[in-house]
């Protein structure tokens, strides 16, 4: 197991993301989903292996692409941001969404991955 899925699993490699309520989610620094749990699948209508690998760019409501990237781009940075965006589902339906996404660093302090937590206010 990689440090990063250390950081990220815990013991035996089940997730720490799973029993979370909210929608949780880890994304390595390229934005591609590398952990997720079913409410973050429940709310976007995506499966886990529909995720795992992705980029974010296709959840999010295009107007809202570029705050997005911008928060993120500051949380790889290494910055914890919190906003409002717009998500898309599977469906097409747009829905309003809070968002958390912090920095998650190694032993050395370089940012590794970013954790999120995400949450349909719509």
């Amino acid at each position: 197991m990689s440090r990063l899925s250390e950081l990220i699993r815990g013991s035996g490699g089940d997730t720490i993301l799973r029993d979370y309520p909210d929608p949780v989610y880890a994304f390595d620094l390229e934005g591609r989903f590398i952990d997720c749990n079913d409410a973050l699948c429940a709310m976007t209508g995506y499966t886990r292996e529909e995720l795992l690998g992705h980029n974010y760019h296709n959840l999010i409501d295009p107007t809202h692409l570029a705050i997005t990237r911008e928060n993120f781009a500051a949380a790889v940075a290494g910055h914890t941001r919190r906003y409002r965006s717009r998500g898309q589902r599977k469906s097409g339906e747009i829905y309003d969404v809070d968002v958390t996404n912090m920095p998650v660093r190694d032993d050395d302090g370089r940012v590794v991955a970013i954790l999120g937590v995400a949450r349909d206010f719509t």
